[in-house]
């Protein structure tokens, strides 16, 4: 039998979901101009019913509805459009930086005018062939000897303007694009910090099934900065981890941040990005790594074979593995990061792929 305020519990039930969905609305309203928010809606759905048992039902009883309840408050977001905009993001940033960079040459080469390096060479050809025609004339030789001196001081000046603007060691100042490296990679460590500290946040909050959704939109932003100052690919495993990986690099794995660093060869060199801070001495050889891994449990015994091969920072890996059915992780093997012969290497086991 039902209860006496049964139609008023009904009446109760709606009166709350819908003011929640209002609740989500104004909050919508709010963050319209929130660099970062998505939009959010309250997902509403009929509450479990109630059975009514009767005369009148041959088959089953019959079944009265108990109102509505909201089950979820949902992000209004895209993660295919997610993952557009951070690459074109990456792209339209790296156009810019490169643009931004060839202006700075065009500035130093100064070209045309009439103080350029072209215009000095013209001076320097035409004193040539001034002296060719008289060549015993003595001011035409100092003449020649002027304009000699003149383009090597020319020479020597945009020589230590471009190094001024790569930032060698004798020659670093603030700006240069040593120095702007320097900073974008304490921005792109930070930044995945950040990230990695709002992953484990995440799944504190959503371990009992609920939404962080406030704490996804600042991820996302994040990611999206982050994407501006290095080139990323974001993926999610089955448990809805977040890794972030930087070409070959894995720069974050859920809780795990593998910085990047600034490192060179010699004194004198340019920097080099590299996810180690001593020079990566396997990008100067052909051949690195060459290995057999064995994996044995009840289901039987796996041997994962590892070749890699690296030229001119240009590197290859290549997986095979016994037996020949099912992802790897199927037969208890974990994802996770492992070197051989210094050079570090990133298995998943999931999709049966190494990265390296």
């Amino acid at each position: 039998m039902r209860a006496t305020f049964f139609g008023i519990e009904i009446g109760k039930r709606a009166i709350l979901s819908q003011r929640t969905a209002m609740d989500v609305t104004s909050q919508n309203i709010a963050n319209a101009n929130t660099d970062g928010y998505s939009r959010q809606r309250a997902r509403l759905e009929a509450t479990d019913p109630w059975t009514v048992p009767g005369f009148n039902a041959p088959v089953s009883a019959q079944q009265v509805g108990t109102g509505v309840d909201v089950v979820q408050i949902e992000r209004m977001r895209d993660s295919f459009i997610d993952e557009k905009i951070r690459r074109e993001t990456s792209t339209l940033e790296q156009k810019t930086v490169s643009d931004d960079l060839m202006k700075e040459v065009e500035s130093i080469f100064n070209e045309p005018s009439e103080t350029s390096l072209r215009g000095q060479l013209d001076k320097f050809w035409a004193a040539w062939e001034d002296l060719s025609i008289s060549p015993s004339r003595l001011e035409l030789r100092r003449n020649l000897k002027e304009e000699s001196e003149a383009l090597v001081s020319q020479f020597n000046d945009l020589d230590e303007r471009l190094r001024r603007l790569q930032g060698t060691p004798d020659d670093a100042f603030q700006g240069s694009i040593e120095d702007q490296l320097s900073d974008s990679l304490k921005q792109v460590n930070k930044l995945a910090q950040q990230i990695s500290d709002l992953n484990v946040n995440i799944g504190k909050v959503e371990v009992g099934n609920a939404n962080a959704n406030d704490l996804r939109d600042r991820r996302d932003k994040l990611v999206e900065d982050l994407a501006k100052l290095v080139n990323i690919e974001a993926s999610f495993d089955s448990l809805g981890h977040l890794t972030i990986r930087n070409g070959q690099h894995t720069l974050i794995q859920h809780d795990r941040v593998r910085e990047l660093f600034l490192s060179k060869k010699n004194k004198d060199d340019p920097g080099s990005i590299s996810g180690r801070e001593s020079y990566p001495e396997f990008s100067d050889k052909p051949s690195v790594a060459s290995a057999a891994l064995t994996h044995t449990n009840n289901l039987g015994n796996m041997t994962i074979t590892v070749a890699q091969t690296a030229k001119a920072h240009s590197m290859y890996s290549f997986l095979s593995y016994f037996p020949l059915t099912g992802p790897l992780s199927t037969f208890g093997v974990t994802s996770g990061n492992f070197t051989i012969q210094g050079k570090e290497f990133f298995l998943d086991a999931q999709n049966t792929s190494i990265e390296g």
